[in-house]
């Protein structure tokens, strides 16, 4: 599912509310307040996740201006772990069209040939 954007929060929260005041005002009641209290929430919480975005990017501009490392990423993998390890399943290869494949496949991916 989309992550909605914040400006969307933002745009659909002001009009909500001020549709709602607006309906308030004109009718003299408040039944609309429920609706305006709703924008209000989506107002803030817009302006909540465009701040929040904008502070991430600022943050990670200035970590690549500094020459930092991305502030997720801490440490480097080790040697150890970067070295390229045998595969476990070696491949093998189409009887009908020499298509590469995996040890545990059971059909070609490139013919449609049933290896078992």
């Amino acid at each position: 599912m989309a992550e909605v954007s914040g400006k969307m929060y933002l745009v659909i929260g002001l009009a909500v509310g001020v549709l709602s005041l607006t309906l308030n005002i004109l009718r003299k009641d408040s039944s609309m307040t429920l609706f305006a209290v709703v924008g209000v929430c989506l107002f803030l919480w817009g302006l909540f996740k465009v701040l929040k975005q904008k502070r991430h990017t600022h943050k990670l501009h200035e970590n690549q201006l500094m020459g930092k490392k991305h502030p997720y990423r801490k440490h480097e993998t080790p040697a150890h772990l970067r070295k390229e390890h045998p595969n476990p399943h070696p491949d093998k290869y189409c009887h009908k069209c020499g298509n590469n494949m995996k040890s545990f496949a059971n059909f070609c991916a490139n013919c449609g040939f049933k290896m078992r």
